[in-house]
């Protein structure tokens, strides 16, 4: 299930936990978008799509995936390298839902690139268990 959700190891996860999942990232988003920067709502929408992709919701996912990836390039200049790594893993796991497995794989392996070039060791560490974690829904 949704990694750093608490409900790891759970068996089955109820509708009414999926929709509180859903509520806090996008409650999170709405905070970042009144207190923060283009940087914090772009992980905002990163959250989304990766909320989306753990639930099997496609669409919102994908159209997500998109809004991060389009603040992703509009702001390009203040955002770490790690984000532009997570933006193509969301759209990447958004058209796996989908089942677009060639427009995944394209996406996935974009972020693997960006992923291998994230300078900081720890955050590298921290995306790749996030990588290589997770339900890629067929997508090698």
């Amino acid at each position: 299930m949704f990694v750093g959700s608490g409900f790891e190891d759970l068996e089955a996860v109820t509708e009414s936990e999926n929709r509180r999942l859903i509520h806090t990232a996008h409650a999170s988003i709405y905070h970042w978008l009144i207190a923060g920067t283009a940087v914090h709502e772009q992980r905002g929408e990163w959250l989304i799509p990766h909320v989306y992709s753990a639930l099997v919701l496609g669409e919102p996912a994908l159209r997500h995936g998109w809004y991060c990836e389009n603040l992703t390039d509009e702001h390009s200049d203040t955002m770490e390298d790690f984000d532009c790594a997570y933006a193509c893993e969301g759209l990447a796991r958004a058209s796996a839902v989908l089942g677009e497995t060639k427009v995944a794989k394209q996406h996935k392996a974009e972020a693997r690139k960006l992923g291998d070039l994230i300078r900081d060791s720890e955050s590298r560490k921290i995306f790749d268990g996030g990588f290589y974690g997770g339900d890629w829904h067929g997508v090698p």
